[in-house]
């Protein structure tokens, strides 16, 4: 059974199984590190056997857990029978490995309203928080919209999908869908904001606060993020979003900004970063975050063998 780990208590009403070793450590006594892991977009063009291929490296490295950035089936449906099959295709994938997961919604995850609710009945909550020892983890939902405007972006969505199959990417950068800040940035609304206000608030005491989030929140003073992000200057905090498959690190406010580059998804035309399919390992000792990124197609195999052959952009 996948070890899909969400928290206990939650403020949205949703239907969830949790598995049943669900816990939450009291702070360790110990000096043995916390080490976690982080993969990228999955989807949006999935390539074969790059999530393969990560999945063997972390079943390898055994981290405390795994997080995500979101994108983890390739959605874009109302059809709940093709959502389900997409989900078990996902988790029958990461059932290798005996590693408790924290998902993340993406755009594709989410991708119009059937989707919404299919995640909240089926999967989990779009946006949550849990506290492992010392630490606080806030998983964001980048695409917080309204009903009527995730209808809205659905149409604009499927036209420039569309155009993408039919014209390819030039044509397709010329869309309106394109030229969307919402696309680009997401939104986050003042119900979801002010969840994690409210959290920060109860947490005081952390060493430290990851902040998770498909789209780039923190590059839009539009997307809703600013007043959150101005509540984290009390905090020691790093931030981690995915969606535009491709690396980048900006150093912003006196915080790590990591954008996660793809664990399987397709290298999209891209406007700043680097493209490599990775793991981000990340160790928690004397309180300051130690990251590192590991390269799929650099890891060999104890026989010598790479794990996964070098993928270059289109």
């Amino acid at each position: 059974m996948l070890k899909l780990v969400f928290p206990l208590a939650f403020f949205l009403s949703v239907s969830i199984c949790l598995a049943d070793n669900v816990s939450f450590s009291a702070p360790a006594v110990d000096e043995t590190p916390i080490q976690f892991a982080l993969i990228g977009d999955l989807t949006g063009g999935e390539r074969e056997g790059v999530f393969e291929a990560a999945v063997h490296a972390l079943g390898e490295l055994n981290p405390d857990f795994v997080l995500s950035v979101g994108d983890l089936i390739e959605g874009g449906t109302e059809d709940v029978t093709q959502m389900d099959k997409e989900w078990a295709s996902f988790t029958s994938r990461l059932n290798r490995i005996d590693i408790p997961f924290y998902p993340l919604v993406g755009n594709h995850d989410i991708s119009n309203m059937a989707m919404r609710d299919w995640w909240e009945k089926s999967v989990g909550p779009r946006y949550y928080h849990f506290r492992y020892q010392d630490y606080l983890f806030l998983m964001l939902d980048s695409e917080d919209f309204t009903g009527q405007r995730f209808s809205e972006i659905k149409q604009l969505r499927n036209e420039a999908i569309l155009v993408y199959k039919e014209e390819g990417a030039a044509a397709f950068a010329d869309t309106e869908y394109a030229r969307l800040d919402e696309r680009k940035y997401g939104t986050i609304r003042k119900d979801q904001s002010e969840h994690f206000l409210n959290v920060l608030k109860q947490n005081g005491d952390v060493r430290w606060v990851f902040v998770l989030m498909h789209k780039p929140l923190w590059d839009s003073e539009a997307s809703g993020f600013s007043e959150l992000e101005q509540a984290l200057a009390d905090f020691s905090y790093t931030v981690f979003n995915g969606h535009e498959h491709s690396y980048y690190y900006e150093r912003r406010s006196g915080s790590d900004y990591v954008q996660m580059a793809t664990t399987g998804g397709e290298f999209t035309p891209k406007t700043r970063g680097e493209y490599m399919d990775h793991i981000l390992w990340v160790t928690l000792k004397k309180d300051k975050p130690a990251m590192i990124n590991i390269k799929l197609e650099g890891i060999v195999r104890k026989t010598g063998e790479p794990l996964m052959s070098p993928v270059t952009a289109q």
